[in-house]
């Protein structure tokens, strides 16, 4: 799962716009410094193949599921 899938079934269960905002490389360099400058600039990717392998079961399969499910508790 990507950062940005997370972010957009959020918006749309939510009814709200995504609004991304892009850093260039070279401003996240002078702000920040080169290491995290790195860390900045990447795609954040989630995986869970090491934790399926235990035989770990999710309750929400899905990220729709989750995302579902967080959008209801927020919601109160």
């Amino acid at each position: 799962m990507r950062i940005r899938d997370f972010a957009t079934v959020f918006a749309r269960l939510t009814n709200r716009p995504l609004r991304e905002w892009y850093l260039p490389a070279a401003a996240a360099r002078l702000i920040t410094g080169p290491i995290l400058a790195g860390y900045l600039t990447r795609e954040a990717l989630f995986s869970n193949i090491r934790l399926r392998a235990t035989g770990f079961g999710f309750n929400h399969p899905t990220l729709e599921d989750g995302v579902h499910q967080i959008v209801e508790a927020l919601d109160g």
